[in-house]
């Protein structure tokens, strides 16, 4: 039966990742998504997360980052400009995919037909997601609509954050 092929199939390199995740059950297994991975195609990662979540037995936090380095980004047809708009589609595409039996997304970016995506995370509906950035009304605003959490990464860190909050 196909849907009980796609439940149990699992992506080989979250298998691999698997490997080196923590055995404590109280530790969690962090994995920060590289802008090749998460741009060639958001079923793909959907369906790596998901996997490292099982595999992890519910343990898995999915940390994103909009990237600073305008090469990288650039070599992957992302404008500098728009990042955190592609960003932003990426992850509520993948959202819709762990969370619905069929899940469709039609952006500007991204375009998903509906499709299946198994297996579904363990942790619903989706992993924890946490983006990382500097303290700022356009990260925080990204956290509060699609994410569960910051990662504080440069710029003046919680002290930053608490400037913004103030202002």
């Amino acid at each position: 039966d196909l849907e009980v092929f796609f439940e149990q199939e699992r992506d080989p390199v979250a298998v691999r990742m698997a490997a080196f995740t923590p055995k404590d059950p109280s530790d969690r297994a962090a994995f920060l998504a590289h802008w090749g991975r998460m741009l060639a195609n958001a079923s793909v990662t959907a369906k790596a997360v998901a996997s490292l979540d099982h595999l992890s037995n519910g343990r898995f936090v999915f940390g994103i980052g909009f990237g600073w380095n305008a090469d990288e980004l650039e070599d992957h047809g992302v404008d500098m400009r728009r990042r955190r708009d592609v960003a932003r589609e990426h992850v509520l595409a993948m959202q819709r995919l762990w969370a619905d039996d069929e899940a469709a997304f039609d952006g500007e970016f991204v375009q998903l037909p509906p499709s299946w995506s198994w297996p579904k995370p363990v942790q619903q509906p989706w992993p924890p997601v946490l983006i990382g950035g500097a303290a700022g009304p356009k990260l925080f605003a990204h956290v509060a609509e699609y994410a569960d959490g910051w990662i504080p990464i440069g710029g003046a860190g919680v002290r930053g954050a608490r400037r913004a909050r103030i202002r």
